[in-house]
């Protein structure tokens, strides 16, 4: 028998209180042949019987005995599944409704392996939505130029056969680990971009992630090894740049663990590569240090404040335009 046209890859870490959205927003699709493959990474909050409650045909349900990250629930769905494509989909984020039928549709326009699409980022803890409007990279090095911009986590669809080629997910990476794919595959293929917003993605402020400071020290240095090709493409001045911001996540997680001394040496670290900041950053290290929310709430008001400026200019423009 005849496998899915599309293998959609669910990792879920307790995530049983918002799965049931990730999946009813797949099955609204209709149109593009699929299973679903959730792979649970050791949840502890009954995941596996909100799942079989669910009781969706298309999902087939696998359990992880130790937790080990996204890349390796990520790599195991892959190496389970039937489609000739995967597409990836987190298990706090939906789909809009075409999504996988557009991507199939551009694959085969642009004569690409792989491509994300446009997409929503919503940030819960401010009431805050940003679209992302993302361009196709042409080149490896553009993951570290243009940052982690795709949100592939839920917009990746690329051909199953493309993971043999480039490699999977690395496993070392706790985060991360789409952006360093995304630049083994340019090396070597081209990418492309919907132009559509597809995608509604859960966004989480660096000063809210609840990576600890050594999970984000240790994937930086993963980070550093396996894109080593890059890094050497970077000027000294960006590079400096890009470290210190690692060094501002490494510290903020420090100091919301508590871990003063730890916090304060990646601050000096960073200072020591950049020391000029922006209030941005200052204001970051202000919710670290005392659960304040400074920086999402400056970042609301900043939107806020565009938005009225934008329509101060439209509406100034169209009485131009009756005068």
């Amino acid at each position: 028998m005849a496998g899915p046209v599309v293998s959609i890859v669910i990792p879920c870490f307790n995530r049983a209180h918002c799965v049931e959205r990730a999946i009813a927003s797949i099955v609204a699709e209709q149109a593009v042949d699929h299973e679903i493959l959730i792979v649970d990474d050791a949840s502890t909050d009954g995941l596996a019987d909100k799942v079989a409650a669910l009781g969706f045909p298309t999902v087939s349900y696998f359990r992880m005995e130790t937790n080990r990250g996204p890349s390796a629930a990520r790599n195991f769905a892959i190496g389970a599944a039937r489609g000739d494509w995967i597409a990836l989909l987190d298990s706090d984020d939906v789909w809009l409704p075409g999504k996988l039928a557009r991507q199939l549709e551009h694959t085969r326009a642009q004569g690409v392996a792989a491509c994300s699409t446009w997409y929503v980022n919503d940030f819960a803890d401010s009431g805050r939505r940003v679209e992302c409007r993302p361009v196709p990279p042409t080149r490896s090095v553009d993951i570290l130029l243009h940052g982690n911009q795709y949100g592939l986590g839920s917009t990746l669809l690329a051909r199953r056969e493309i993971f043999a080629q480039v490699g999977p997910f690395s496993e070392d990476l706790r985060r991360m680990e789409d952006a360093e794919w995304l630049a083994r595959y340019l090396r070597s293929h081209e990418f492309g971009v919907v132009p559509e917003t597809l995608a509604l993605v859960s966004a989480v402020p660096v000063h809210l992630n609840r990576c600890g400071g050594q999970v984000f020290l240790d994937c930086a240095a993963a980070f550093h090894r396996h894109l080593a090709p890059e890094f050497r493409q970077l000027t000294p001045s960006f590079r400096r740049r890009y470290e210190a911001a690692e060094f501002d996540w490494a510290a903020q997680a420090f100091l919301r663990e508590g871990k003063w001394r730890d916090g304060f040496a990646c601050m000096a670290r960073s200072l020591m590569r950049t020391p000029l900041r922006s209030p941005g950053i200052l204001l970051s290290y202000c919710d670290a240090l005392f659960g304040s929310n400074l920086a999402s709430r400056a970042a609301s008001l900043r939107a806020r404040l565009a938005r009225r400026r934008a329509g101060a200019d439209t509406a100034g423009g169209g009485s131009a335009g009756r005068a």
